[in-house]
């Protein structure tokens, strides 16, 4: 690694530590930051680099500086803007990373009848899972000084320093599916939890003890989070141990490199009686990967999936999958909602709405009391 790589890196490390800090101690009136030479010592690197990146949150208007005081979280980094004279100030922007899945078009059918009833517009932009393209269309609709924001986050929005812009200078913003750890916030998702652990508690109860979960990257991804963690306190609370093979973590978003991947976990796991995958995209990738191996479902090893999205397709294949619908329409409008009242009564204390999913048994569990399929 060259030396101007090794600095751009600490750089990053410090950079993304300090906002780390800072999303975590928004609220705190006069928060002081570590200094210049604390950070160069912490992260094993030069002032310059830490200085350096001190410099850059201080143009995003995130932070201020005392002389001889300190470093200091801004409470208020944006500049205040008068809505009233706005055009637009009657449209809310809803940032969402796709419209690939049926999850997805229904949060923006949700939110865009709801805001309809009331007069409102939607402007609707695709992120692409990019963060820097987020930073940079929550920059744009501001310049147009909307109502107010809802967004579906990309992964890692922790490190969004626009989003922390719009918290810190109390404007009007729902997220849907995600939330900030250690920032309070209007959001507005499924009981991700609750739900996991009603998967697992279903599939005890019918025998199993060897239990596995697939999902993309847990990093950065509170859902994906909330899901692992539901998952691992259904095995606790029943005395089963949480196997660290049994949980693969390993796929990326519409990646290419699925099929071996999940391959490769079923090898590793021969003893597994069932699986639990946290996407409908990752759930048929496993059974297209289980019918190629001969693997039969459920006789040889029982399925969960999340969502309906490929319902129509498995029903070809005499599959009805036992599954965890979400309602994600649902979750648009109470986004909608929220959003509204926010910009109704900005006084307001954000809110955490959770959304009840259902469970539905299909004939993909098999019932090793009984040998018969679970219902």
């Amino acid at each position: 690694m060259s030396i101007d790589t090794q600095k751009q890196t600490k750089y990053n490390e410090i950079k993304n530590y300090l906002l780390s800090l800072i999303s975590q101690n928004a609220n705190k009136p006069n928060y002081r930051l570590p200094t210049e030479l604390d950070l160069a010592k912490m992260f094993n690197t030069s002032r310059i680099t830490s200085k350096h990146a001190f410099e850059l949150l201080e143009q995003e208007h995130l932070i201020y500086r005392v002389q001889g005081s300190g470093t200091f979280i801004n409470q208020k980094p944006l500049p205040s803007s008068d809505q009233e004279t706005s055009s637009l100030n009657k449209t809310i922007a809803l940032l969402i990373p796709d419209l690939k899945s049926h999850f997805t078009t229904s949060i923006v059918h949700g939110v865009e009848q709801t805001l309809k009833q009331q007069d409102y517009a939607l402007f609707l932009s695709l992120t692409d899972y990019n963060q820097e393209l987020e930073q940079k269309m929550i920059a744009q609709f501001l310049d147009l000084k909307i109502g107010g924001f809802i967004i579906y986050p990309v992964d890692n929005q922790i490190y969004n320093t626009e989003i922390l812009k719009l918290l810190f200078n109390k404007f009007p913003v729902v997220f849907v599916d995600r939330y900030l750890p250690g920032i309070s916030i209007n959001n507005v998702s499924s009981s991700h939890t609750h739900d996991a652990m009603h998967v697992v508690e279903e599939l005890i109860k019918n025998g199993h003890k060897k239990i596995g979960i697939i999902s993309t990257s847990p990093e950065g991804t509170t859902t994906i989070q909330r899901r692992l963690n539901g998952y691992e306190r259904a095995l606790l609370s029943h005395n089963l141990p949480i196997e660290n093979r049994f949980m693969c973590t390993k796929l990326e978003h519409y990646a290419p490199n699925w099929e071996p991947v999940i391959s490769e976990y079923l090898e590793k796991n021969p003893d597994l009686t069932a699986i639990i995958t946290t996407g409908s995209d990752i759930g048929y990738k496993l059974l297209k990967v289980l019918k190629s191996k001969n693997i039969r479902v459920p006789e040889d090893i029982s399925a969960v999936l999340y969502d309906e999205e490929y319902i129509d397709i498995l029903q070809f294949m005499n599959v009805n999958p036992a599954r965890l619908e979400q309602n994600p329409f649902q979750i648009g409008t109470e986004a909608a909602k929220l959003i509204l009242k926010s910009i109704q009564n900005p006084q307001l204390k954000p809110v955490s709405v959770r959304i009840p999913s259902k469970f539905v048994f299909g004939n993909t569990i098999l019932n090793l009391n009984t040998g018969n399929i679970a219902q």
